[in-house]
């Protein structure tokens, strides 16, 4: 798995800045993959023989910036029963 960043600045960034953020994500995406091989709870596979597949389905999914859809209201608990929620 790579590590994303969700950064809404990014189409705002100068291309040196964003190819060093790549630089810096592909990195700590090596160590990541370093890190749960080594513990031992995770086995962590070579992705070279999918990569095809693995682009094809990112770019097929909407970006993680993509606005919610739904009223934008957010839910919060209800003081007069605390096991509902009422809609702010």
């Amino acid at each position: 798995m790579d590590f994303e960043l969700i950064d809404e600045m990014r189409p705002f960034a100068s291309e040196q800045a964003r190819r060093e953020v790549d630089r810096r994500l592909a990195l700590i995406t090596t160590e990541l993959a370093k890190e749960l091989q080594g513990r031992g709870m995770y086995r962590v596979l070579d992705r070279a023989p999918a990569a095809q597949l693995i682009e094809r389905l990112k770019a097929s999914h909407e970006p993680a910036t993509a606005p919610l859809r739904g009223s934008g209201r957010a839910d919060r608990p209800c003081p007069e029963r605390p096991n509902a929620l009422a809609s702010a």
